[in-house]
């Protein structure tokens, strides 16, 4: 699908994801491999989402690190970008790039899922509202989603898909409708 959005003449980049700035989510525990456990069984949490190569640079949110790439698949090594507050708050004196968490672990069997490398560190986003400061954050490629995961987030936020283009951006809405269909095998 994003090959597509972005060949349309007019499109500079495009992205979907199931989490949109402002609209929340929701939150899953991690644990940071090598970091002695204390009574709680989980490190801690922090909100959970999935977005696809192109979504920082569509939203020109900066970004330490590396983005997703179309390598990022299921068969690849999982990988996650975490935000500034996680980074500061779990790691305040070191670079979390390079070190390894486990989302989920505890929530159930269909979201067990091995160790991903922090590949990136993104600039914070106001994702619950104007009025909230960022919470922490870990996005996941979404090529690397488990259908466990998939399961969770059908239920409350649909994949959107965000496209940032030259001049006005209605004049592309049919294209990229058209374009999306296509890719989907003609669902709406």
């Amino acid at each position: 699908g994003r090959q597509r959005v972005n060949a349309i003449p007019g499109v500079e980049v495009s992205a979907s994801t199931c989490c949109l700035p402002l609209e929340g989510g929701f939150d899953l525990p991690f644990d940071i491999l090598g970091r002695p456990q204390g009574k709680d069984p989980n490190t801690g949490d922090a909100g959970w989402m999935n977005a696809s190569p192109g979504y920082f640079a569509t939203f020109h949110i900066p970004l330490r690190g590396r983005d997703f790439t179309d390598q990022d698949t299921g068969a690849a090594p999982g990988v996650v970008i975490i935000n500034e507050t996680m980074a500061k708050k779990w790691w305040p004196k070191e670079d979390p790039i390079g070190q390894q968490i486990v989302i989920g672990k505890g929530v159930g069997p269909q979201f067990v899922e091995p160790a991903r490398q922090i590949i990136g560190v993104a600039s914070d986003i106001h994702d619950g509202g104007l009025n909230r400061d960022p919470r922490e954050l870990m996005i996941v490629p979404q090529a690397q989603v488990t259908d466990g995961m998939t399961a969770l987030n059908a239920g409350i936020a649909p994949v959107a898909w965000i496209v940032r283009t030259h001049g006005d951006p209605h004049q592309y809405i049919a294209a990229v409708t058209e374009q999306l269909r296509q890719a989907s095998g003609g669902f709406p």
